[in-house]
This record gives C-alpha cells, structure tokens and sequence, in this order.
C-alpha cells in the first residue's frame, strides 16, 4: 500500500466518522517513524478502529469514495 493509499485510508476513516481529523495525524505520525507499517495497522493497533471497519475501509478505497454523502 503507498503513502498515498494509507492516506486516503485516514480520509475514509474521517469521512465515516471513524476517527477524528486529530487521530489520523497522529497515527501518520507514527507510520512516518515506521514507513514500513500501513496505516490501518496502526489505526487499528491504537484501538482506533476495528478490523472489520477498517475491511469497510479498504471496500470504499476500493470504489474511491465514501458513503458518508
């Protein structure tokens, strides 16, 4: 997954009311310390979102866009 890709991830996650705009940052801080991680680990592992959402997540990166309209 590249950096654009996670990025759209934490915009998804936004968009669904999943995390805050704050949350996401913070979790790509932390990818950019650990490039080698995906950010939907890293949303996950923080308890931010859980498997399944982020599998929601991935469905509408997938299509490019969000269900949030």
């Amino acid at each position: 997954m590249s950096l654009c890709e996670d990025y759209l991830i934490g915009v998804l996650a936004v968009a669904e009311g999943m995390v805050t705009g704050e949350q996401q940052e913070g979790c790509l801080q932390i990818q950019e310390s650990s490039p080698n991680r995906r950010l939907g680990e890293i949303l996950v592992e923080r308890g931010f979102v859980r498997e399944v959402e982020m599998a929601h997540l991935v469905k509408l990166q997938s299509k490019g866009g969000s269900d949030a309209d």
